[in-house]
């Protein structure tokens, strides 16, 4: 394999470079995503039963 052949400082800075790229990854995939579009919630009587609905 290539990668054993590198210098021993290569192999460091690729490894640091994964281990940031992999933080930064776990960080935006916790963040919630904006809503497309809003969510109504309706309530409708029908022969005196509330329904509720969205």
């Amino acid at each position: 394999m290539r990668l054993l052949r590198l210098p021993r400082s290569t192999r460091r800075l690729q490894f640091c470079c994964v281990a940031l790229a992999v933080s930064v990854m776990a960080q935006t995939s916790g963040e919630e995503s904006p809503m497309e579009q809003p969510v109504f919630y309706r309530t409708v009587k029908v022969d005196g039963l509330s329904i509720f609905y969205r």
